[in-house]
């Protein structure tokens, strides 16, 4: 199992993504930003997901995907709407 699933809203398969992107760990996971995260994902062909997203920035504050804050929210449609994917 993981270290990345012990976070709240990271399952299996969100932590297999990750470490599809060589993020393996909670530091490593805290110390990337999303931006990093969305680019790396491009670049082996994953289209990236908003609620993938959502669930890894309500994770790192240890908080149930619906409780992110607008401000959060608009961080993350930030990277979709700056991307043409």
């Amino acid at each position: 199992m993981s270290e990345l699933t012990t976070l709240k809203n990271i399952g299996k398969a969100s932590a297999l993504l990750l470490q599809r992107i060589d993020i393996h760990t909670i530091e490593q996971l805290r110390s990337t930003d999303l931006e990093e995260i969305f680019e790396c994902l491009v670049q082996i062909g994953v289209k990236p997901n908003r609620n993938f997203f959502y669930a890894i920035e309500a994770a790192l504050v240890n908080k149930n995907i619906l409780q992110i804050t607008p401000n959060q929210k608009q961080k993350i449609e930030a990277l979709f709407t700056s991307s043409d994917f």
